[in-house]
């Protein structure tokens, strides 16, 4: 994971074990219902309270839950995108761009895709979007040497290492 997951995630690391799993289980239904809320905007009431009970019975969303897996913020931030493009709100597509860069390689399509998007658009929103977008990156790029000084080098090598991980 990149070193800015760290360091948004380090208040969780200052808990005890047994809070700090209790309150990452809280924020990833959080997450989740936040998440259901954007995708759902525009729907009936009703339909939109059924799909926070839909979400959990999605089985690939439940595993998630109970092992922990850190998929949520992803999901937040592609859901985010969605909203933001479909309202032209610049400041929440910046924060749903940085939050697909979690999972790097789920989030780095949907973030290249967006990127083409807003240069392609060639309109006011497109302009600020595409520089908030990049302001956050340049942002979460100096935020990781909070966590690891030499983080581009050390984080490319993990990358590359993962085979010797699994192989264990």
């Amino acid at each position: 994971y990149p070193p800015w997951y760290a360091v948004f995630t380090l208040p969780l690391a200052l808990l005890s074990i047994d809070v700090a799993v209790r309150m990452w289980f809280l924020l990833n239904i959080a997450m989740l219902l936040v998440s259901a809320w954007l995708l759902t905007d525009g729907w009936e009431p009703r339909k939109r309270l059924y799909s926070f009970i839909a979400a959990f019975l999605f089985l690939p969303i439940f595993g998630a839950l109970i092992v922990g897996q850190y998929v949520f913020p992803t999901i937040l931030g592609m859901a985010l995108i969605v909203y933001s493009l479909k309202h032209q709100r610049v400041g929440l597509l910046a924060l749903g761009m940085a939050l697909v860069t979690f999972k790097p390689h789920i989030g780095i399509f949907l973030l290249l895709a967006v990127v083409i998007h807003l240069i392609l658009r060639r309109d006011e929103f497109g302009r600020r979007a595409f520089w908030a977008t990049a302001l956050t990156g340049i942002f979460l790029f100096l935020v990781g040497f909070i966590a690891d000084r030499a983080w581009p080098v050390t984080y490319f090598q993990s990358l590359f290492n993962f085979k010797n991980v699994s192989e264990c």
